[in-house]
């Protein structure tokens, strides 16, 4: 179907025509999902005179816009990360083709200058040839300053549901500017963050987990105390009362306390349990998650931790039970138990950080 194309039908004479050559060799190039063969294409029909110096350019900038398909292809399906890519390959490639084409006179200018410079002959095969090299460096030259703000732009799209979970609400680089609205937002970014934590740590203790879904909670979690802990330290360092600084500390404790949490269940997950006693003991954690907060008494916790325990080590009297998981299944009752404790403290803590943050005094503030 490209072979049959007839190019020499195409006007080339005016600036819509230029846009048919590039729009035929764009679909040339995304039918035969290879730029290389549309250019080759391009060459036998300028190297026979079929078209004009012109049109055949027109045309190398067609499968250079033509070959993005071959991305977007690739990215269906694929990671957010691949599908960022593919989307800077079509922007450098749209954006340097719209720019080539509105100044197609003086890229052809310089292709002149630099066969000149370089001895080379004048033969169309040359020619288009430096021009597809002057197109890339053109490419270049226009994105390279833009590369920062291009990969900001690519970040904020294409998110994964752990990017999207993990995204901070609240802190952004405008909080860091009054202590209370900073802390502010990071507490409300600690109860997002408990939140998850509570949903990662419930899928930890089922006998039959998600993977895929406990692995983007962690992932989540994960990301959105590291946005809480670089805006810590982004507070500090513009504000150092003692008010402020206190205050601090206590964010970095509940975050820290909320990555121990992360941790023991990023454990659980490693094997099931094989105990009775231990799958038992998981479930009534699992049930105590949902009222965190409320008044679980850590010795009514412990005392199930310990009952449990005494269970598995009889069982191995007994031989009712294997002797050689003991370790690994009391390992398990106590990460078990950590998990929900420190899901309590954390519930505490967070309501702690209510207070207001007295204003930093003229000294500290500078």
């Amino acid at each position: 179907l490209a072979q049959d194309i007839d190019l020499a039908e195409l006007p080339a004479g005016t600036v819509g025509g230029l846009a048919l050559f590039v729009g035929a060799e764009f679909l040339m190039t995304v039918l035969t999902q290879s730029s290389s063969a549309a250019i080759a294409i391009t060459l036998t029909a300028a190297t026979g005179g079929v078209v004009g110096l012109n049109a055949a350019a027109a045309m190398v900038i067609g499968a250079n816009v033509g070959t993005t398909s071959t991305a977007l292809a690739a990215a269906i399906g694929a990671t957010p990360n691949a599908r960022r890519v593919a989307a800077a390959h079509v922007i450098f490639n749209g954006v340097t083709g719209f720019v080539a084409l509105l100044i197609l006179p003086v890229m052809l200018w310089a292709v002149a200058a630099t066969s000149r410079g370089l001895g080379l002959e004048s033969a169309p095969a040359v020619t288009l040839a430096i021009f597809h090299t002057l197109f890339n460096v053109l490419g270049v030259l226009l994105l390279w300053p833009m590369t920062g703000r291009l990969a900001r732009f690519l970040s904020r799209r294409f998110r994964s549901p752990s990017e999207q979970l993990g995204r901070p609400r609240y802190l952004d680089a405008t909080t860091a500017g009054t202590p209370t609205i900073a802390l502010e937002a990071m507490r409300l970014e600690l109860v997002n963050a408990a939140s998850l934590a509570r949903r990662l740590a419930a899928e930890a203790l089922l006998p039959e987990r998600n993977v895929k879904e406990f692995d983007a909670l962690v992932v989540a979690v994960r990301s959105l105390l590291m946005s809480i802990n670089t805006a810590t330290a982004r507070v500090e360092r513009q504000w150092q009362s003692d008010a402020t600084v206190e205050a601090l500390s206590r964010v970095l404790r509940v975050s820290h306390q909320l990555d121990e949490a992360v941790d023991a269940a990023v454990t659980l997950v490693d094997r099931a349990a094989r105990a009775d006693a231990t799958a038992r003991y998981e479930r009534d954690c699992r049930d105590r998650l949902t009222t965190v907060g409320t008044g679980i008494d850590p010795e009514v916790l412990r005392a199930d931790e310990h009952a449990a325990r005494d269970a598995i080590l009889l069982a191995a009297a007994r031989g009712d039970q294997d002797a050689s998981i003991i370790h690994d299944e009391l390992d398990r009752l106590r990460h078990a138990r950590r998990i929900v404790e420190q899901l309590m403290e954390v519930d505490e803590r967070i309501a702690s950080l209510d207070s207001p943050v007295a204003p930093p005094d003229a000294d500290a503030s500078g």
